[in-house]
């Protein structure tokens, strides 16, 4: 059979519920991880969902989500020629163009790779951040209230948006970054308007324009290592640094993305560490052997390796989101029998990848012993994508869950005030119902 005879007999797109873009709005707004199990179950390893374009029409979505939950369908995912899918433009529809014009986020092509060559130096060595997060956190932790029961989630986001904030801009300019922190309280709030979220977001940009106005005027001034000197100082193989709105752009991103996702997934790690005795019990020996009652540091982190496995498979069984990337199809794609036509956006579902016992056996289970001794595959796990879109944030987000962990569970022994499981959407991401309601049954000594 001829090549063209062959492609005529490829069916467009997988097979997929009979469900309206309203329908799937409320399921997706509440909690649609059961429903995308019953998804797999049904229709097989890769089905469409008419969840629709949110409005945004110049990016020529179709409409149609195909979901990928097999390691191969990554794999070809994640190894697709960036001209025939956009991860940038399929980014800026989910994130409903809240995101800056500039920034690597939302920039496609061979723009987007030369872009993550400058913006990766940065978090090359994010052990240089283990001060600052764990005095983020200490000072967080000695606000908690005693007695009753309160929101970790809470506590949580503004232990990342302190780290996030001191991290990218440093501490010199305390008025300023004050400003910066308060603009982004108010970005983290539940049902405020998206024209406030975008006005906001312009606030946020024209503090950060302010902020490196001066760092550009005091290039010598002495300072802990920021992300914002480093990036300054990046250059490419040819000599191009960022222009300064570049610069403001990609700053403003991480300040943005680097708050809900991280408090999200320190909050589910809580969740489980708090449900699982014998995963609380190894936990608190490990740090007792490692830290003997003194704080964590850039030293001493590395060998909290019990706790490197609690955060792989916390990320591995609890997604803040239903798809770990996403890209919009430039061109046809084949995949699986599909030849999926140009507009079709393809998400990378991670969730359920996880979920497949073929890959995971009893994998409702929380068991961080199943990934002792063995190297992660990229196509196995993957709830920050992969390929050339993988999240650049990644190890920053890892080391700091690790700082805030042990720092938490070094100073306090938390419990649970309600034994909850249950995903909740909360402003842009699914944290444990409620925001996890825990109480501080003991202090321990200060770090």
């Amino acid at each position: 059979m001829g090549r063209q005879a062959l492609g005529l007999l490829m069916k467009k797109f997988p097979k997929g519920p009979p469900l309206g873009r309203s329908e799937l709005g409320k399921i997706f707004s509440d909690n649609p991880f059961p429903f995308l199990r019953e998804c797999v179950n049904n229709y097989g390893s890769i089905f469409t969902l008419e969840l629709g374009d949110f409005g945004l029409t110049e990016f020529g979505a179709n409409g149609k989500w195909v979901f990928l939950t097999q390691p191969e369908q990554l794999r070809q995912l994640f190894k697709a020629n960036h001209t025939v899918m956009h991860a940038g433009e399929a980014n800026d529809l989910q994130f409903l163009k809240l995101m800056p014009r500039q920034c690597s986020v939302v920039i496609d092509g061979d723009t987007h790779l030369a872009r993550r060559r400058l913006i990766n130096k940065p978090f090359m060595g994010v052990k240089t951040y283990t001060e600052r997060m764990r005095l983020c956190t200490r000072n967080v932790i000695a606000g908690l209230p005693d007695g009753n029961s309160f929101s970790l989630f809470y506590y949580l986001k503004v232990i990342a948006k302190d780290t996030i904030v001191d991290t990218v801009l440093g501490g010199e300019d305390k008025n300023q970054t004050e400003k910066v922190c308060d603009r982004i309280v108010e970005l983290e709030q539940l049902g405020i308007a998206y024209e406030e979220r975008l006005n906001i977001c312009s606030e946020l940009t024209k503090l950060v324009a302010s902020i490196l106005e001066t760092r550009r005027r005091e290039p010598n001034r002495s300072r802990q290592p920021d992300v914002m000197s480093f990036l300054i100082a990046a250059q490419s193989d040819n000599g191009e640094a960022l222009t300064d709105a570049e610069l403001c752009d990609e700053l403003v991103a991480l300040l943005v993305g680097g708050v809900g996702t991280t408090a999200t997934m320190m909050t589910w790690a809580f969740y489980w560490i708090l449900s699982c005795p014998h995963v609380y019990h190894e936990l608190r020996k490990e740090i007792n052997d490692v830290l003997r009652g003194g704080p964590v540091n850039s030293e001493n982190v590395e060998h909290l390796q019990y706790l490197d496995l609690v955060l792989l498979e916390t990320f591995r069984i609890s997604p803040f989101l239903f798809n770990a990337s996403l890209r919009l199809l430039k061109n046809s794609f084949k995949i699986d029998g599909f030849n999926l036509p140009k507009g079709t956006l393809v998400a990378n579902c991670s969730y359920l990848l996880h979920m497949n016992p073929d890959i995971y056996p009893d994998p409702d289970r929380f068991m961080p012993e199943r990934f002792k001794g063995i190297k992660v595959s990229p196509y196995h796990w993957a709830p920050f994508g992969g390929g050339s879109r993988h999240c650049v944030g990644h190890s920053f987000a890892m080391h700091e869950t690790k700082v805030v962990t042990s720092t938490m569970l070094g100073m306090t022994k938390l419990e649970l005030a309600k034994q909850v499981n249950r995903p909740e959407f909360q402003g842009a991401f699914y944290a444990p119902e409620g925001g996890l309601r825990v109480r501080v049954a003991q202090r321990f000594t200060d770090q």
